[in-house]
């Protein structure tokens, strides 16, 4: 996961960030233009992934779950009749006989994505009936990959639906990533996927520093704003965002609509 890239495991206590910014404690909202180019990304992006749903209601030939999963939690809020329709039948499918037992003790990933999506669409569709699975466990925390501890964090509305502080690690690890933030030099790890990069951190921001980015310093970073710009420029002229590295654009392009939510 892209957070631990320049970040040392021990806070100390001259990295906790000051409340004495320099500054408002925002970092947005987006300007009016952009926000624009923002709303016209999001409207290309979900017609692309309403294109592309299988007849059964999944999205992909491989990987089922975590596509369906991925693609339905892009879609499921604030849509237009058809995209909610399309959600709709994707929680069918996530919660039909398709979606095998095994396949989900094999993939804890696809297992935290499906929790995440059937949640949000629960929570989201007035008068559901909260058919939920249980959210995948470990005795070991450190055992479970970062990606499907970000996703159980989300489903049980942590951090950013935690009443309590946020550890110093994780305060630590906010002003280190702000520390790494240049404009539209980003601090990317190779060979991970970039859209998910940026929905992570702006995941974590959000959760942890409350929308606010700052260093040690008290500099605050417009991250909405350098991240807005980044995936409107990179989406390409029908809908989706390419994978890059290599991947899958249907993961992609949901990410990337799952990032512009954040902003």
């Amino acid at each position: 996961m892209a957070l631990v890239l320049c970040f040392s495991p021990t806070a100390q206590a001259s990295d906790v960030i000051s409340l004495n910014t320099h500054g408002p404690r925002t970092s947005g909202p987006v300007s009016a233009s952009l926000q624009n180019e923002i709303n016209a990304a999001v409207d290309r992006g979900r017609a692309w992934l309403v294109s592309r749903q299988n007849s059964d209601g999944g999205w992909g030939s491989n990987d089922h779950v975590r596509l369906t999963a991925m693609a339905a939690l892009a879609l499921a809020q604030e849509a237009a009749p058809d995209e909610k329709a399309s959600a709709a039948r994707a929680a069918q499918w996530l919660l039909s006989s398709a979606v095998s037992n095994a396949t989900l003790t094999c993939d804890p990933e696809a297992q935290s994505w499906r929790a995440l999506a059937l949640h949000v669409m629960c929570k989201s569709t007035p008068g559901a009936t909260p058919r939920l699975p249980p959210l995948p466990a470990s005795s070991n925390p450190a055992s479970i990959a970062p990606i499907a501890r970000l996703l159980l964090d989300c489903s049980r509305n942590m951090p950013a639906g935690d009443s309590r502080s946020p550890p110093p690690d994780a305060i630590h690890a906010l002003a280190q990533l702000a520390a790494c933030w240049n404009g539209d030099q980003f601090p990317l790890r190779d060979g991970c996927s970039v859209t998910r990069q940026y929905w992570t951190w702006a995941h974590f921001i959000n959760g942890v520093g409350g929308g606010t980015l700052a260093d040690n310093q008290g500099r605050v970073i417009d991250w909405r704003n350098d991240l807005a710009r980044a995936l409107v420029s990179s989406q390409t002229s029908i809908g989706f965002w390419p994978a890059d590295p290599p991947g899958n654009p249907i993961a992609e392009t949901a990410l990337a609509l799952l990032a512009l939510k954040e902003l």
